[in-house]
Parts: C-alpha cells; sequence; structure tokens
C-alpha cells in the first residue's frame, strides 16, 4: 500500500458516516481526557485541598450543598433551615444545582456523610459538553468523526465554557446544545412524540440546575413548537395540548422546589447593564486571554460573566464561511426564522441595557414598569449569548464540511480546531491554576481550631452577618465564607448567609439583628 492510498483510506475513515452511538461514545471521552488534562484527579474526585479552602459563589454553593443534604425533609423540598437560620434558605438560591443535591440526598446511607459531588459533577459537564456538541451536529445531518471531533474540541476550548469552572450550574452549558438539537429534531420528524419527552426531560433538568439555563432551554423549546406550527399549521392542536401539559407540571414543580411561594426569597430588582455582566459589542471578536494575539492581554476578570471571546480557530470558521457559505447561512436563517429571531434576540439582550464599545460606554436606555423587574432577574445579560454561540461553532463546522472538499477541507477544521486549542492555552493555564489554588483561606481562620469548636456547639452566629457587612470588606467577608463552608460540613446552624445576587441583603432586618441576639 502506497502513501496516497493511506492518506485516502484515512480520509476515507474520517468522513464515513457513523452510528450516534459511536460517535457519542468519541466525544465523550475527548471530554473526560480534556478534563483530565486540566485538573488534578484529586479535584475531579472532590477531594483536593482545593475543596476545603474555598472562598466566594462556589463556598456559598457548597455551604447549601452541605447544610441540605444533611437535614431532614422539608417544604418546599429545596428548603434548609440551618443555612441562615432561623429564617432557613432555598438552595435555589445558593446556586447549588439542586437537582444534584436533591440526588445525593436520596441516596444517603449510600454515600459518605462529607461526600462531595461536585468534582465528579465538573467532570461529568466536560463529558455532557462533547456529547452535547455531538448532538447538534447529527442533528444538523452530519455523522462523520472529522466534524463531530473538530466541534468537541471547539466547545471544550471555548473560552466561555471553560472559565465558569467558578461556579457549579454554569458548566452545564450541555443543557443549551441538547435543547438545539431536540428543536432540529421537532421541526424536522413526521411523529415528534419522542422528542417532545426528550425535550420535557431537558427542560425540568435545566429548572433544577440553574434558571438562567432553564431561561435559554424554555425558550428553544418554544421556538421549536412555533416553528413546527408555522409550518404545519394543522399541528397547532397538539402543540396547545402539549404546552398546556407542560405549564401546568412547570407551574407544581416550581411551587414543590420552592421557586414561586413561601420557599422564595424575593429581592429588590439587580442593577442592569454592569460591566462585567453584560457582553460588550465586541466581545466575541476581542481576545482577552488570547494566546496567539497578544494585544488582548490577559483575562482582567476571571469568571466575569461579560467574558465572551470565541476563540481564534472558531473566528476563523466564521470569518471564511461568511464570505464562502453566506447564501446557505441566509438560506438557514430563513428556514428556522423563529430560532433566528430568537438567537438574535438572546444577542441583543446579551448586551443589556448600557451597549459598551471596546468598553467605552455608547449609549444607555431605561425599561420602564414590569418589564424592567422581569429583566432584572436576569441581571448577568451576557449569558444570553451562550446558544448563539453554540449555533454558530456548530454550524460553521458543518457548513465547512460541505463547502470544502477533501482533503482541503480536513486541513482546514484540523488548522482550526489547532488554532482554538493554541490560543485558549492561556484560559486553561488560568483554569488549571484556580483548581490548584489552596490558601483562600489562609491567614483568615485556623481551620482545626474553628472544626474543634464546631464539633462542640450546635450553632455559631455572625455579628454582623453577611447581608448586614459592607461589600468591600473583603478580608471579613472570605472569612465568613469560610467559617460558613466549615459550619455547613458539621451541620452546625449559623445565621450569616450570602445568596445568588445577595438577594438577602435586601430582606435581611440589620437593625434587628444589632438589636437582638438569636438564641442558638
Amino acid at each position: 500500500m502506497n502513501h496516497t492510498t493511506a492518506f485516502h483510506g484515512l480520509l476515507d475513515a474520517l468522513y464515513r458516516q457513523r452510528s450516534s452511538v459511536v460517535l457519542y461514545c468519541v466525544s465523550a471521552l475527548l471530554g473526560l481526557s480534556y478534563a483530565v488534562w486540566l485538573f488534578d484527579v484529586g479535584f475531579l474526585l472532590g477531594t483536593s485541598e482545593y475543596w476545603h479552602t474555598i472562598v466566594g459563589d462556589r463556598a456559598t454553593e457548597m455551604a447549601g450543598y452541605y447544610y441540605y443534604i444533611q437535614d431532614q425533609w422539608r417544604f418546599p423540598i429545596f428548603f434548609t433551615q440551618n443555612y441562615g437560620f432561623p429564617d432557613g434558605v432555598n438552595i435555589i438560591f445558593t446556586d447549588s444545582a439542586p437537582i444534584i443535591p436533591l440526588l445525593v440526598k436520596s441516596l444517603r446511607g449510600l454515600l459518605p456523610d462529607d461526600f462531595n459531588v461536585f468534582g465528579p459533577w465538573l467532570a461529568a459537564c466536560y463529558i455532557l459538553q462533547g456529547v452535547g456538541i455531538a448532538s447538534l451536529v447529527i442533528a444538523l445531518g452530519h455523522r462523520s468523526l472529522a466534524v463531530v471531533v473538530t466541534a468537541t474540541l471547539l466547545a471544550l476550548s471555548l473560552p466561555a465554557f471553560l472559565v465558569r469552572v467558578q461556579l457549579v450550574s454554569l458548566p452545564a452549558q450541555f443543557l443549551l446544545t441538547f435543547a438545539l438539537a431536540l428543536y432540529f429534531h421537532l421541526v424536522r420528524e413526521t411523529r415528534p412524540g419522542a422528542t417532545l419527552g426528550w425535550f420535557s426531560v431537558l427542560l425540568f433538568c435545566s429548572l433544577l440546575i440553574h434558571p438562567y439555563l432553564f431561561a435559554m432551554v424554555f425558550a428553544v423549546l418554544v421556538a421549536g413548537i412555533a416553528q413546527r406550527v408555522l409550518d404545519q399549521p394543522d399541528w397547532w392542536r397538539a402543540a396547545s395540548a402539549y404546552s398546556a401539559g407542560v405549564a401546568v407540571a412547570l407551574i407544581a414543580t416550581m411551587l414543590v422546589t420552592g421557586y414561586i411561594g413561601s420557599g422564595a426569597e424575593r429581592g429588590a430588582p439587580s442593577q442592569l447593564g454592569t460591566p462585567d455582566a453584560a457582553m460588550d459589542v465586541l466581545a466575541p471578536v476581542l481576545p482577552e486571554g488570547s494566546g496567539l494575539l497578544p494585544w488582548g492581554g490577559p483575562i482582567v476578570n476571571f469568571g466575569a460573566d461579560y467574558y465572551n471571546y470565541l476563540g481564534l480557530g472558531l473566528l476563523l470558521l466564521v470569518a471564511v464561511n461568511l464570505v464562502a457559505s453566506h447564501r446557505s447561512i441566509i438560506s438557514g436563517a430563513r428556514r428556522h426564522v423563529v430560532l433566528s429571531l430568537l438567537l438574535a434576540a438572546f444577542a441583543v439582550f446579551a448586551l443589556s441595557t448600557t451597549i459598551r464599545v471596546a468598553g467605552m460606554e455608547v449609549v444607555t436606555f431605561h425599561i420602564p414598569g414590569p418589564a424592567r423587574w422581569l429583566i432584572s432577574q436576569f441581571r448577568a445579560s451576557a449569558r444570553f449569548f451562550w446558544p448563539l454561540t453554540y449555533m454558530v461553532l456548530a454550524g460553521v463546522v458543518v457548513l465547512s464540511a460541505q463547502r470544502f472538499r477533501r482533503p482541503a477541507g480536513t486541513l482546514f477544521l484540523a488548522v482550526a480546531a489547532v488554532l482554538q486549542l493554541l490560543d485558549t492555552a492561556p484560559v486553561r493555564a488560568t483554569v488549571t491554576r484556580y483548581s490548584e489554588s489552596t490558601d483562600y483561606d489562609r491567614n483568615l481562620l485556623d481551620r482545626a481550631t474553628w472544626s474543634y469548636l464546631l464539633a462542640n456547639h450546635d450553632g455559631v452566629q455572625v455579628f454582623p452577618s453577611f447581608p448586614c457587612r459592607h461589600w468591600d470588606e473583603e478580608e471579613l467577608r472570605n472569612f465568613d465564607m469560610s467559617l460558613v463552608l466549615l459550619a455547613a460540613k458539621a451541620n452546625v446552624r449559623t445565621n450569616s448567609l450570602y445568596i445568588s445576587g445577595n438577594r438577602a441583603r435586601s430582606t435581611k432586618d440589620c437593625t434587628l439583628e444589632r438589636d437582638s441576639v438569636i438564641d442558638l
């Protein structure tokens, strides 16, 4: 066999149509390998020193988790009394991805009391990140290794995905790619009953992981139903019946879990358009943290929501396809007009109420009345750019495979994947350093002493508690979080509480706290 024959044999293998199972397994293996490449095994198992020394949002996520799994069952089902005692809190608002603690709590007795699920959960997110983008590529009609592997490497190396390591729920971006994949199945299948069933499962899982992800998945489902009715007007009866059933089930679930009703925390509207939470118009192309475009500089605020740089490999695919495949892009947008309008609306909403270009404020506009309250519940609007990002990623990979013949197409996809990996090297290095950091609570508290004290007391009371302390008192804030996490692991109740968006700050009576001491 000569080299030319071998080369063509390799190309045939890369572009041969494969079964979905094979492609899912390859993508899952790539996702797991990527996670092991980035993180220490102890980190992924939840046993490394990192998990004992954290502060910030991750600390309150873990505090909510530990308090919840050790508490008795209550109503609403995600309510726990010992965190923020005596009022307690619903762990929906500690961003603890409540479906995960719920599963762990259901298995109490089979798992160690101090079992940390967040390390394995992060590993699962990387695996499902690969499987999710593979499902979207398959839904777009491609089942070759070349296309699926390229899309998987791009999705795993997406900066907006990599930096989400700081939070437990937001790495679950696979929910978005699964939703987009189900959208295409829904609008194409003759009998979409099974697809609607899977969409329902995905919808309720997203509700119990994070409200932002739920809002996006829900909107994609609505777009799929609307597009199918638009294409097949006689399907409106089935659509109405399904929508009514989902609406009833959602309301019931929200009541039982505490999204609405007595378990809900109702804070003041959040400030819109802040630089850390809203997306700059040029964010997708601003090479912050790039390894190949040094003028972008390092990542200024690791984990900030505004960060939506696409990476050089993906930008290359986008630029080439905007020129070479613009007719196909326009045709696809017209064919899926509802989804196109939704993704465009998401992109506009990501900019929020203050439009910035390269960091400069261009215009600010005010949204009045109830609409402002509703929008303010999604203060971190830049996250709504993610569905468009994943749709573009899958789309340009598929278009590249369609547009360019072999071997040029193979080389083009390989170059894009390598560029993406090289360009995001500094982001990966930052993520790895973050996961290996073990000095967050150094010089804040003596863990051995405090662990002994907590083991011999029923409660710990902090004055002033977290909501009554100035936010800029960083050392005291971190001490509070470290102490609360220790108390949570020991299941010792505490009055101090930090929850998503710091909603507790607007509901806490700090004057009463100063004038009274709760009997713990």
